[in-house]
């Protein structure tokens, strides 16, 4: 016999018959196994009540889920999911449970099982899925719970969307998706493996919905063409940090969307980025911007909303990305070619960092709204420039006596009335320019003949 029609596991007038000898090939092999042994102790069949051979048991449930549609093959010590199951394509099975197993696969033809509702896979020691379950679309439970599951397949995603309302996957060994996604609901689970699979053909990823994400390196373990997406939207996040290593790879980047998450710091290696066109980062805990940006020649928005940010100053932010772009890119040059040019940027103030440049030889801040000039400004005695035309400063500090190496002093279209002596004390200035000043000491006449020649911008440093 190579098996035997189910209705023998309703006989309950059988009471023994004796299968030695017999292949029964065409059952579980864990099943003729483990009855085969029971009968070299025992002869019995069946109890009449209960049926106490495991073929027995196997014969009533096969029996039972032909009127049912409710296949129960739990606890049958099986290692591989039987044929006889698979073939059971023409019963319209609803239920199929193999929980308390040993199945360490899923065979692909368990999709052809296309009416089944609700799967019970768990307490086996299964390893993966195939990607056929993404077909199974009448699903509406499944179970995979405690089991040795490294990771689903990324197909598992087009179930989003379906009446799948519960996939239990506690107890395993995941390494996605991330846990703090996995107390999520069953249709969060399915979007993020579904939009994992869309950042894959379309090379555009939005995680913004998951609320959870801690880490940009999950990209790399979901996305297996990471380096080619274009589009990455984060927002909404759990994110301290932004990785430098993994959008430097992105060599496609061109929108960063990061908003309302943790980050507290932007990394200056970020400027190397050369197609990156588009940074959201409003409402994170940033409170500067690093000079460097001010070389990403590909940026055209920058979205700072809502950051209490202390540098660039309020002055610079309020004209948008292209100002403030042009404005870290000077305060850049300044730090290389020891030349700071901040003239027209509409600035009612100098700006700590620019006080700090105590290197630079030139200063320019023509063209602005300054109403005072920082006697912080005497610091920087390497200056042999400096220059502060068309604002509204009344007043030239006379700490600026200490400039001593300054040749060229414009202060033209100001307010300035008076030059105080200790200006004097400049030795080397070569160059005083104060048209367009209300200045009545010294006088004019005086005034008239001390202007020389102005030096060049390279003579004057």
């Amino acid at each position: 016999l190579t098996s035997l029609p189910p209705i023998m596991g309703v006989m309950t007038a059988l009471r023994e018959f004796n299968l030695q000898g017999n292949p029964l090939t065409k059952h579980p092999p864990e099943v003729v196994d483990a009855t085969m042994k029971m009968q070299l102790r025992t002869r019995s069949w069946h109890d009449g009540k209960e049926p106490i051979t495991p073929i027995s048991l196997w014969l009533l449930r096969t029996r039972t889920a032909r009127i049912t549609k409710d296949f129960d093959a739990s606890k049958f010590r099986l290692a591989v999911m039987p044929q006889e199951v698979l073939n059971l394509t023409n019963m319209s099975l609803v239920y199929l449970v193999l929980d308390h197993n040993f199945l360490q696969e899923v065979p692909p033809e368990i999709a052809h099982l296309s009416t089944l509702t609700h799967i019970d896979l768990s307490h086996n020691k299964l390893r993966t899925l195939p990607t056929s379950v993404g077909g199974m679309t009448s699903l509406t439970l499944l179970y995979l719970n405690n089991n040795n599951i490294v990771r689903l397949p990324i197909e598992i995603g087009h179930l989003s969307g379906t009446v799948l309302r519960r996939l239990a996957i506690s107890h395993n060994k995941l390494e996605t998706p991330p846990p703090e996604l996995l107390t999520q609901a069953t249709a969060n689970i399915l979007r993020y493996y579904s939009t994992s699979e869309v950042a894959i053909l379309t090379h555009t990823l939005d995680w913004s919905w998951t609320r959870t994400l801690i880490s940009m390196e999950r990209v790399v373990s979901e996305v297996t063409n990471w380096q080619l997406l274009v589009s990455v939207h984060l927002e909404d996040n759990e994110l301290t940090e932004i990785s430098v290593p993994l959008l430097l790879a992105m060599f496609n980047l061109e929108t960063l969307e990061i908003a309302r998450n943790r980050i507290t710091e932007l990394p200056e290696g970020l400027s190397a980025h050369s197609t990156l066109r588009e940074l959201g980062l409003a409402q994170n805990r940033i409170r500067t911007l690093p000079i460097a940006y001010g070389s990403m020649r590909s940026m055209e928005r920058l979205d700072l909303a809502g950051l209490a940010l202390t540098f660039p100053p309020q002055d610079i932010l309020a004209y948008g990305t292209e100002n403030i772009l042009c404005y870290l890119a000077a305060i850049q040059q300044a730090h290389s070619d020891r030349i700071c040019v901040l003239s027209l940027f509409d600035l009612g103030t100098v700006a700590p960092e620019v006080l700090l440049l105590d290197s630079i030889t030139t200063l320019e801040l023509d063209g602005n709204r300054l109403r005072v000039v920082p006697e912080e400004l005497s610091a920087l005695t390497n200056l042999t420039r400096l220059t502060f035309n068309d604002n509204k400063v009344a007043e030239v500090p006379i700490v600026y006596a200490r400039l001593t190496a300054l040749c060229v002093l414009e202060l033209e279209g100001n307010v300035v009335e008076v030059l105080e002596p200790e200006l004097c004390a400049l030795t080397s200035l070569a160059w005083l320019a104060v048209k367009g000043n209300p200045i009545w000491t010294p006088p004019a006449a005086v005034l008239k003949t001390c202007l020389r020649k102005e030096p060049s911008r390279a003579a004057g440093g």
